[in-house]
């Protein structure tokens, strides 16, 4: 069998790349101050509770030697403990013990997949980078590097792993693969990795002095129930405490904010390396193709988890994959290259993607966007290579099947069968397009709310309509109007949140072109009155979709019908308006408890809820006893609004939530939805299969 060849350098490409721009060098060197920084500040927290312990241990003697008795013998005992434990407290972090999960990761070996190592050594030569000590793979959509990072490691620099995902494999050509490569290896070339760790482990420090002291609070707690004069020794120790947690916490925030700047740096310097080892559009183009394989990725992973619950499973997840990817390209009118892969040229669904992009500098990597503008500057691209990045893998298909079944190894299989691919075809269809309105009307009903107007008005207003007119109605152009509107309006309550919060920058992205916070106003005040421009036009394109089929209504009956059907749609649009708004309040109010939190924050987020709470509970009480909305919902629905509602749940113990307590809000939110949803969908439904069949009857000759 002849070598295989792998992509070369892009013609073109200059080693200056490599080299660090000036705003990351000026990260480094606010890097080093910030490890300056918490050193001075550790070491002067450490010297002072040594001082003070030895303070108190020197009272606390002289007081139980001053005269002789049990009082003297409790303070000076009392004195001794507190300044122990203050030692304890500032030291306590290096008893912690931390491991690296490496669940769901497989180790290779250069045995197992020589090509694959062979592409490694070229990158790494290129780069001028290690190899890496060990490589694993995964099943989902990413690469990373990562390594142990312990106390030592912020001296002695600790060898980096590669972890490579199947599903990103699975979702590009090998040129494509050697840019995101390329990233990650400009990642162990970084010298800049080892603030990495000291970043990482100065968090584990303050993190621990300032919410993992369950230990200490016990052992407090308990010597002070000894004696009441103890637990006066165990406030001054409590008070001490918090004034070294005062003075961590203003530390926190400015050396995270430079570990935040700084990552950012690192992520747009590993970019220009994947430009120069791989060309600066391939890595555009794997940037691109891994955001839209990731959230294919994720829809199937969803879709699979219904279907075990059915007792079928994948035995190859990266053949479903790329017929997820497959299905949603087509949706979005986007072609395939000859490895079933999407080409991605531009935004996917442009007129939804919001046209407004606020710089995130609290966040450790930049934007896509802010990465794509980057790259395009260095402009080094490369000559695609089309070959599957799979070449590289030795067996492929074997590899795929196993990690497939690595995913379902924790569950119980033997009572599940293979999906074949007819069932997955069929069973995925029904997944994502359970209530899709007829096609006749082009996608122009979904996601909307029908604008208000007076039927009575408009009934007879045209003498004629025929086919054509039905057609211009709903031409390609009319049809994108509601996707255009809903992001305006998107973007309309971004900027003014921007104006009024401003957050943490001054800087916003629209159109692609960078703005100040100056710019927001007059920018926000241009896209409210497009809004009201194409507000007015989706009305009139409203009001004259039901002048046309009431002109070609064949009887009265008919026009009666469709009348009715429109007030009954208006009836429940105004009936779930205020319903929706509740539903969404609490949606939004607890979607940040699903991401890492302190716990002053979950008791902040949670005092919002609970006081919203009435309010949720109230609306939920009315739909259950409205017969406009019983017949919508489900009897298990039911069971959870009322196990809800029968009390008043607690979502956080401190230290831990009570997962138990919000399934049952999330069951009950669910609930919610699904009955409002479905009564706005059924009378729509019912509004648009009445058209059709008007439309049917008299354009459509019946065959006799």
């Amino acid at each position: 069998m002849d070598a295989i060849t792998f992509p070369p350098i892009p013609l073109g490409a200059d080693k200056n790349i490599l080299k660090p721009s000036q705003d990351f060098t000026k990260e480094i060197y606010k890097a080093i101050g910030a490890v300056f920084l918490f050193l001075f500040t550790y070491l002067f927290i450490l010297a002072g509770s040594i001082a003070l312990a030895v303070a108190f241990c020197f009272l606390g003697v002289i007081i139980m030697t001053l005269k002789i008795g049990f009082v003297t013998l409790i303070c000076g005992v009392g004195l001794i403990i507190t300044g122990f434990m203050l030692i304890y407290f500032v030291v306590k972090f290096l008893f912690k013990r931390d491991s690296i999960d490496l669940s769901g990761l497989t180790e290779i070996k250069k045995a197992d997949e020589p090509i694959l190592f062979a592409f490694i050594q070229q990158i790494t030569e290129e780069v001028g980078a290690p190899m890496p000590k060990k490589v694993f793979i995964t099943p989902e959509v990413n690469a990373a590097v990562f390594y142990n990072s312990t106390n030592w490691s912020m001296f002695f620099p600790a060898r980096k792993n590669l972890k490579i995902g199947l599903g990103l494999v699975n979702s590009l050509n090998i040129s494509e693969f050697k840019a995101v490569m390329g990233h990650e290896f400009g990642h162990f070339s970084q010298k800049s990795m080892r603030f990495g760790s000291y970043f990482y482990n100065f968090n584990k420090i303050i993190y621990n002095m300032l919410y993992e002291n369950k230990t200490y609070h016990n052992i407090l707690n308990s010597y002070s129930k000894i004696h009441k004069l103890l637990t006066l020794f165990a406030y001054l120790n409590l008070y001490l405490v918090k004034g070294i947690q005062e003075l961590l916490k203003k530390v926190h925030q400015i050396i995270n904010r430079i570990n935040l700047s700084l990552s950012q740096q690192m992520e747009f310097h590993a970019d220009a390396v994947a430009a120069y080892v791989g060309g600066s559009n391939q890595a555009i183009n794997s940037l691109r193709r891994i955001e839209f394989a990731n959230s294919c990725y994720q829809i199937l992973l969803d879709f699979l988890d219904i279907q075990f619950k059915d007792k079928k499973r994948a035995i190859n997840i990266y053949d479903e994959q790329l017929e997820v990817m497959k299905y949603y390209a087509q949706l979005n009118k986007i072609n395939l290259d000859d490895n079933r892969l999407p080409i991605i040229n531009k935004e996917i669904n442009e007129d939804a993607s919001s046209q407004i992009y606020i710089e995130d500098k609290w966040s450790t990597h930049p934007s896509k966007l802010e990465r794509e503008l980057s790259l395009q500057e260095i402009k080094v691209n490369a000559v695609a290579d089309n070959r599957s990045a799979w070449l590289l893998f030795s067996n492929p298909s074997e590899l795929q099947v196993k990690i497939t079944y690595s995913i379902y190894q924790q569950l119980k299989m033997d009572d599940t069968s293979s999906l074949t691919t007819d069932e997955f075809t069929e069973r995925f269809n029904k997944f994502v397009n359970p209530h899709a309105y007829n096609k006749l009307f082009k996608d122009f009903y979904d996601n909307r709310e029908l604008n208000l107007f007076d039927l009575n008005n408009l009934s007879n207003s045209i003498e004629h309509s025929d086919i054509n007119s039905f057609e211009n109605l709903l031409s390609d152009e009319n049809c994108k109007l509601p996707i255009i509107l809903n992001r305006m309006k998107n973007d309309i309550s971004l900027l003014e949140s921007f104006i009024e919060f401003g957050g943490k920058t001054d800087k916003f992205y629209y159109q692609g072109i960078k703005y100040s916070k100056d710019e927001a106003e007059p920018i926000c005040k241009e896209i409210e009155k497009e809004h009201t421009i194409l507000t007015e036009r989706l009305n009139k394109i409203d009001q004259q979709i039901f002048q046309f089929f009431y002109t070609i209504a064949q009887n009265t009956e008919d026009k009666d019908e469709l009348k009715n059907k429109y007030a009954i749609l208006y009836k429940y649009q105004e009936l779930t308006h205020g319903y929706f708004d509740a539903y969404w309040e609490m949606k939004n109010l607890i979607q940040p408890l699903y991401n890492v939190l302190m716990p002053k924050e979950i008791i902040s987020i949670l005092s919002v809820v609970y006081s919203k709470e009435t309010q949720l509970k109230n609306k939920l009480k009315r739909i259950i006893n409205d017969e406009s909305f019983v017949s919508f919902i489900t009897e298990e629905e039911l069971k959870d609004i009322d196990k809800y509602l029968k009390n008043d749940w607690i979502y956080y113990h401190k230290p831990d939530y009570d997962n138990f307590a919000f399934e049952i809000l999330q069951k009950a939110l669910n609930a919610f939805f699904s009955c409002l949803w479905k009564c706005q969908y059924e009378s729509k439904n019912n509004l648009i299969e009445f058209q059709s069949k008007l439309y049917h009857q008299k354009f459509v000759p019946t065959n006799l």
